[in-house]
Parts: C-alpha cells; structure tokens; sequence
C-alpha cells in the first residue's frame, strides 16, 4: 500500500520553499490528473463529446497554480 500525501496538510504544515514546495506541486499534479483521467473515462464511456472537448482544454491547465 502507499504513502497518501495530502498536499493541503503539507501547506499548513511547512512553510513552502525548496523540497516542500517542489513535492505539493507534484502531488497536486498526479490529484488533478487522477480526476481528469476519470472524467475523461466517464466521458468516453458516455460518448460526451462536448465533456471530451472541455476536458481537453482543461488539460493543458493541469499543474498550473
């Protein structure tokens, strides 16, 4: 089983410079892409084409503060 970093815990907890800052960033990276990926799957299941196209532009935003 792995580790749950719950990014919004390590801001409150640690003042965000150097590694801290570089590891909220990437956990929130794989929070946001995990729901992507699920609504994309939902989405391509229902033949949503308008939620495809939404999700797509959504997706460039990913990762971005």
């Amino acid at each position: 089983m792995g580790i749950v970093i719950n990014p919004i815990r390590l801001h409150q907890d640690q003042e965000l410079s150097g590694h801290a800052a570089k590891l909220m960033a990437h956990a929130c990276y794989v929070f946001q892409l995990g729901g992507w990926r699920k609504l994309r799957r939902e989405a391509e299941a229902r033949n949503d084409f308008d939620m495809l196209d939404d999700l797509d532009r959504a997706y460039e935003r990913i990762g971005l503060p």
